[in-house]
């Protein structure tokens, strides 16, 4: 018997963690990453409360994004299911740089729970805190629903933005697993929460995967393309002839 996981990180950034250290740090992990496992940020947390004890928050933050895999490429691997890191990341250094400098502290660490190895993440904004928005989404007030070929379904759905995280800048739609996100709604400046409704004609049988991507920035800037952070969340249409 041995253990892998300290031999692969040893080869891979010539040490292994201890979570011994004397200034400040941000943890960036993705949720959905397949090849650096969520909860290994976990695990990495423990070591450095083991380290800090009870300074452990006045150094150390753990931000998860949900919905996002391991790279940092150009074009999303599928774009109706996935949402890229690199909001987070970008925002999480500027919190970063803002704390060692400035010593503004950034907003709480992503609150979670550990399931049987997975990390799993309150559905409730202000449990779940972090940097990242909670998108919620319903058709006819459910996950699933059934219509017939030639059905105009309404769906319902919210982007909220954790406490101190800035703004909701914007609410996007894809009705057709395109990942394109060609329809979008009307969102108000300044809001931490925004309700949105779309409805969307169902023209052909099929299994349709509906889904609703939400973003948020620090100053609330919808132009700019550095510190937006997506999050989305899909509901099911089945469609019979």
């Amino acid at each position: 018997p041995m253990l892998l996981g300290p031999l692969f990180v040893q080869a891979t950034s010539g040490s292994t963690m201890t979570g011994e250290f004397d200034e400040k740090m941000i943890v960036v992990a993705s949720l959905w990453d397949r090849e650096a496992m969520p909860w290994q940020a976990d695990w990495y947390r423990q070591r450095v409360a083991s380290h800090l004890g009870d300074k452990a928050d006045q150094q150390f933050r753990l931000y998860y994004t949900d919905h996002a895999l391991h790279g940092d490429e150009p074009q999303l691997e599928d774009p109706s299911r996935v949402v890229p890191y690199q909001g987070m990341l970008q925002q999480s250094l500027r919190d970063l740089a803002a704390w060692v400098e400035q010593g503004i502290e950034p907003p709480a660490s992503t609150g979670y729970r550990i399931d049987d190895g997975q990390v799993i993440v309150p559905g409730d904004v202000a449990e779940r805190k972090g940097l990242q928005p909670v998108v919620s989404l319903a058709a006819k007030s459910a996950e699933r629903v059934d219509v017939k070929a030639g059905t105009t379904v309404e769906f319902t759905g919210t982007v909220s933005v954790p406490a101190g995280t800035g703004a909701v800048v914007a609410a996007e739609w894809d009705f057709d697993v395109a990942g394109e996100f060609p329809v979008k709604s009307d969102v108000p400046a300044g809001q931490t929460e925004v309700s949105v409704t779309a409805k969307h004609r169902f023209n052909q049988a099929g299994t349709y995967f509906v889904a609703l991507r939400g973003a948020s920035q620090r100053a609330g800037d919808a132009d700019t393309p550095y510190g937006v952070i997506r999050n989305l969340t899909r509901v099911r249409v089945v469609v019979d002839d």
